[in-house]
């Protein structure tokens, strides 16, 4: 890497310390060192006053290519459609609980280190633990081949509850084991409740392209806006029906970078990283590139939790995505070759 470099334009008249000096054709004329220590400090400030100072900061970069500054900011903005999706109720995980071990008043906020029948790697087990985690409990598996292996664990009390694949199983599963009893020994719960039909999660996506060149280096986003309204209507034939509509926002945590580059080079940039922090998001400074700026926002609707969309009925009400709103600007230095 060079070094920074400091050029100075100076202009020097060389003359001895102390003696003559001559004028060609004229007379010579006697110097002294006080002359000369005298004219120094009559005329040093003059002297820099008038002297231009240039610096050089040039940093190689990678083979024989240097970043001159200083950088430029671009940017980006509009609007777009996004890409919308949704996690229905009638897929959502569910579990069938003692009730000598959790009362049904707790639910599943209450549950904190119970342990659970779930096999062990399976998919079912990630729905639970994405489930306990977005309460900020966690729960210990019981590994299980089967669900009869689970039944009969849960039966003989080797665990405090047993994974479903949906509430309509877990459902179903109580209605078997209390068919011969009185007395309630089970209860259900489900992540999603909205209905069995309707939607427990939606959610809606957008990817803002911004192009490299090879003779830029793209440091960073400095500034970026985004955001999506999520809408509940009404049919037209509806009464006593609430409209309702959230704008929302993504999380830092949901940013995601894709890039493709020349020579067939890419590179992927996740979670973990914040925007306009100290990683750069961007790659393959020297190449031509297209960075594709991926972000996803998701909304809650089921209706046992009233802070997200209050008043959503999924039996009435239908969701409907605006479009989104973007503005991003980046920083960008030039590559000299």
């Amino acid at each position: 890497m060079k070094a920074s470099a400091m050029t100075v334009s100076l202009i020097l008249i060389i003359v001895p310390l102390s003696g003559c000096m001559d004028s060609g054709d004229g007379p010579q004329i006697e110097i002294t060192s006080e002359d000369l220590e005298y004219l120094f400090e009559e005329n040093f400030d003059d002297f820099v006053n008038n002297t231009t100072i240039t610096v050089n900061q040039d940093v190689n970069y990678y083979n024989n290519t240097s970043i001159q500054q200083p950088y430029v900011l671009k940017s980006s903005s509009g609007t777009m459609k996004g890409l919308d999706s949704a996690e229905g109720s009638s897929a959502s995980p569910a579990i069938l609980v003692r009730y000598d071990r959790w009362n049904y008043g707790e639910v599943v906020p209450g549950m904190n280190g119970a342990n659970l029948c779930v096999g062990i790697g399976t998919e079912l087990e990630g729905k639970m633990q994405d489930w306990f985690s977005s309460l900020e409990i966690s729960f210990t598996s019981v590994p299980v081949a089967d669900t009869a292996e689970a039944t009969a664990k849960l039966i003989d009390g080797s665990c405090d509850a047993m994974a479903l694949e949906n509430l309509y199983l877990a459902e179903e599963k109580d209605a078997q084991l209390e068919n011969n009893t009185d007395e309630e020994e089970y209860w259900t719960d489900s992540r999603y409740q909205a209905s069995m039909t309707g939607p427990g999660v939606v959610g809606n996506s957008m990817s803002i392209v911004i192009s490299q060149s090879s003779d830029e280096m793209i440091s960073g986003v400095v500034y970026l806006l985004a955001q999506v309204t999520l809408y509940a209507t009404c049919p037209v034939e509806s009464t006593g029906c609430n409209e309702i509509e959230q704008t929302l926002t993504p999380e830092s945590s949901s940013f995601e970078m894709e890039s493709t580059c020349s020579h067939n080079v890419s590179f992927s940039w996740a979670a973990n990283h914040y925007v306009g922090g100290q990683d750069p998001l961007f790659r393959g400074h020297g190449l031509d590139c297209t960075h594709s700026l991926n972000l996803h926002v998701s909304q809650n609707v089921y209706s046992n939790t009233p802070a997200d969309m209050t008043g959503y009925d999924s039996e009435v009400h239908e969701l409907s995505w605006g479009d989104w709103v973007y503005s991003v600007v980046w920083e960008s230095v030039p590559i000299e070759e």
